[in-house]
């Protein structure tokens, strides 16, 4: 009998790119509307209460556009490490009885009992077909991106992992 049952099947990040190439457009578009906000400074003139609101606007564009180009940095770094990473999104190992899983943003293997598995989630619509895992270490509940799983939206991801688990039993 083999001793892997292969559940998640990793997948190259074609969504992902998509998403940072979207993160940083909007970055740029919000870095835009702040300079807009410092020229209508040298437009109006100088008014107290005008100045305090441009000066918040172009202050809030800019926070936001370093929120989405960081966000974007990041989906750099897990697109990066789920296409070079050959191994799969999740497997269980029979002989250890426990599910094994890589999060792909620190390069960490995880090898859980399958009693501490509390959800796994993914789907092409939310998350660009991650797959999430969420599960007790410690008392405490943790979430690990597995990377992006080619079969998370279709039958054969809860017939594999159903040989393992009841799926809705981890919120599928």
């Amino acid at each position: 009998m083999d001793k892997n049952i292969i559940i998640g099947n990793r997948e190259k990040a074609i969504l992902g790119v998509s998403t940072y190439i979207f993160y940083f457009v909007l970055s740029f578009i919000l870095f835009i509307f702040s300079i807009m906000f410092l020229t209508f400074l040298f437009i109006k003139g100088i008014d107290a209460i005008f100045v305090f609101g441009f000066l918040f606007g172009m202050i809030s564009f800019i926070g936001l556009g370093v929120i989405f180009l960081l966000l974007g940095l990041n989906k750099i770094k897990i697109v990066k490490n789920n296409n070079l990473s050959d191994k799969e999104c999740l497997i269980y190992d029979t002989e250890k009885n426990k599910f094994v899983f890589y999060d792909v943003n620190s390069n960490l293997e995880y090898e859980i009992d399958k009693e501490k598995i509390k959800r796994i989630y993914g789907s092409k619509f939310r998350t660009n077909n991650e797959l999430y895992i969420l599960f007790d270490d410690s008392g405490k509940t943790k979430k690990v991106n597995c990377g992006f799983c080619s079969n998370i939206e279709l039958e054969s991801f809860n017939l594999e992992l159903s040989k393992v688990i009841n799926p809705s039993d981890v919120g599928l």
